[in-house]
């Protein structure tokens, strides 16, 4: 879990096949996640996320897929939403 949280920028560069990543932007002003290579990527918006998103969310083809939007301010990339 990577802690962004109140930040002014936070970036995060989640590539590798079969890497996990979950990142926390609640509150921050401008929070963008890269999700390569088929890795999978769960992102923490808040309710207010203008801010936040993901930059990239590709399989592991490099093909651009879309992200799911789990509500509450949670996005997912190649992977399912948490329960």
């Amino acid at each position: 879990m990577t802690n962004c949280d109140a930040t002014a920028v936070c970036f995060v560069d989640c590539h590798d096949p079969g890497a996990t990543c979950e990142v926390s932007c609640v509150d921050s002003q401008d929070c963008g996640v890269d999700c390569r290579n088929g890795a999978e990527c769960v992102l923490h918006c808040g309710v207010a996320g203008s801010g936040c998103g993901f930059d990239t969310c590709t399989d592991g083809s490099g093909a651009v897929v879309q992200t799911v939007d789990c509500g509450s301010g949670v996005i997912a990339c190649n992977r399912p939403c948490p329960s």
